[in-house]
C-alpha cells in the first residue's frame, strides 16, 4: 500500500530507503520503496501505515531503537 510522507523524513543509506517513526520514546527505522517523488511529498511502499508518527530531518545520529527527546521551539 502506498503511503505519502513529507519528503524531508525520507532518508537513504546504502541504498535503501527509511522512514523513521517514533511512538514519543525511541526512534524504528522502516524499511521502505520510493514510489515517486511530488514536490515535498514522498510516495512509498513497505514497512509504514498511514497514521504512523515520521520523524522530519532524522539527522545521520538517528539509528533504529535510538532513545529521543520530542522537543519543541
Amino acid at each position: 500500500k502506498m503511503i505519502e510522507v513529507p519528503g524531508e523524513a525520507l532518508v537513504e543509506r546504502a541504498g535503501v530507503y527509511r522512514v523513521y517513526v517514533t511512538d514519543g520514546k525511541t526512534a524504528s527505522a522502516r524499511i521502505v520503496e520510493l514510489i515517486e517523488r511530488d514536490g515535498d511529498i514522498a510516495r512509498v511502499d513497505g514497512e509504514i501505515a498511514d497514521g504512523d508518527a515520521v520523524i522530519l530531518e532524522p539527522g545521520r545520529d538517528v539509528a533504529d531503537g535510538a532513545a529521543i527527546s520530542l522537543g519543541g521551539a
